[in-house]
């Protein structure tokens, strides 16, 4: 894996965020689309919902439109305000089980500027510092994925409104394992944004728009306002990039995994079985690319949004160990991953993530073989029909038994 990727990926799942508060991943973005110097090849926009959409663009050999969607949010914390008593009042949204905050630590990200300018082709940097916190009792919230949480020995100059993540230092790299506070989906917008630089640096003739969705983690609802405000044309194809669950049937090191579904939906075979055919071409005749097809049924995923719209949608994923930082007491991972006895670092394999980009790259680059028409396959298979086997089925009787 080269340095370059390696960097990109840690400077993503390293950023503040929580659903509704992507503000640092937009901030990273907005610094890191110029420093490319891509000029005309790469522009980028934001909807009404705050969703971002990368577009690169040049001599496409194919008229389709390609969507690869990634979201921002990672389950966290939002500060709001102190009680009497000095202890800090936040909510918690996203899928964590209340067991998990018993004993739990976290930290609140405090900025002190608004960024620096950076020279051309190097990855920005978000200023500020990280303040600790370690929390006192969860209840439920208003809603239903919220949590009320109140917090103590958090710095009195913590304003309201800061996001807060579990206690988890930066991503650090051990044995081709990824340690992060937040790999779902981080480590998705990272490969999608890899996958644009490779694009650009190789001036692939191809057309592709990479969506950066929010609030994920609370019911898909920045791939619910792309859809339903018609952002995404419903004729384009929608591969959802995301982390899952692993499962023991896929493991972290087999490559990355091209979902055919998820705990809701099984995705658009016809899209499933071109990224498969890509993955295969890849494989063919080097050790070096791995990857797996695999029903990931950990949970439910933007990809399930686009299929129940009527999008040709599909997925591949990373396969995620402590899936939302949850795990148990007696998980084997240092202390110093842990922000508290049932909660630590996610983990992903970085050769699976290095995999990942070099297939969305690929796909991109091979958009224009992609027939999403049902009658190609039942062509093909007609032609096999039609060559030998309707000769060797009727050319003898079977012999009857006497």
């Amino acid at each position: 894996m080269n340095t370059r990727l390696l960097d990109l990926l840690k400077a993503v799942v390293n950023l503040p965020t929580a659903p509704y508060h992507e503000q640092y991943v937009d901030q990273f973005i907005n610094q890191w689309v110029p420093s490319l110097d891509a000029g005309k090849l790469l522009t980028s926009r934001r909807d009404r919902a705050g969703n971002i959409y990368l577009q690169y663009y040049y001599r496409p050999r194919s008229k389709r439109k390609l969507v690869f969607e990634a979201h921002s949010d990672h389950p966290g914390f939002v500060s709001l305000n102190r009680s009497r008593k000095g202890q800090l009042k936040a909510v918690f949204r996203g899928g964590v089980r209340y067991e998990c905050f018993a004993g739990g630590r976290a930290r609140f990200w405090l900025p002190e500027s608004s960024g620096t300018q950076h020279s051309l082709h190097a990855l920005p940097h978000i200023n500020g510092r990280w303040i600790p916190a370690e929390i006192t009792s969860v209840m439920p919230g208003r809603q239903s994925n919220e949590k009320v949480v109140q917090l103590a020995g958090v710095d009195a100059s913590l304003p309201p409104g800061s996001i807060g993540m579990w206690d988890i230092p930066d991503a650090r790299v051990k044995r081709d394992i990824l340690y992060a506070r937040a790999c779902d989906d981080l480590a998705g917008v990272a490969a999608a944004l890899a996958a644009l630089e490779e694009l650009v640096l190789r001036k692939a003739r191809t057309s592709l728009t990479v969506l950066i969705t929010r609030a994920e983690e609370v019911g898909f609802a920045g791939s619910l306002a792309a859809i339903m405000n018609h952002e995404v044309e419903q004729t384009a194809s929608v591969i959802g990039l995301e982390t899952s669950s692993l499962q023991p049937e896929s493991p972290q090191g087999g490559g990355p995994v091209v979902r055919v579904g998820d705990k809701t939906s099984i995705f658009s075979d016809r899209l499933t079985r071109f990224i498969g055919a890509t993955a295969a071409d890849l494989a063919y005749g080097t050790n070096d690319f791995y990857w797996q097809r695999r029903l990931m049924h950990g949970g439910t995923c933007d990809t399930t949004a686009f299929q129940a719209f009527g999008y040709d949608a599909a997925g591949i994923c990373l396969a995620l160990g402590n899936y939302h930082n949850m795990c148990k007491p007696t998980t084997r991972i240092s202390e110093a991953l842990r922000g508290g006895p049932h909660i630590a670092a996610e983990t992903i394999n970085v050769n699976d993530f290095s995999n990942l980009v070099t297939l969305l790259v690929a796909i991109a680059e091979s958009l224009h073989k992609y027939n999403p028409d049902a009658s190609a396959l039942k062509s093909r298979l007609s032609k096999m029909y039609r060559q030998d086997q309707r000769r060797l089925l009727f050319a003898h009787k079977l012999n009857k038994i006497t």
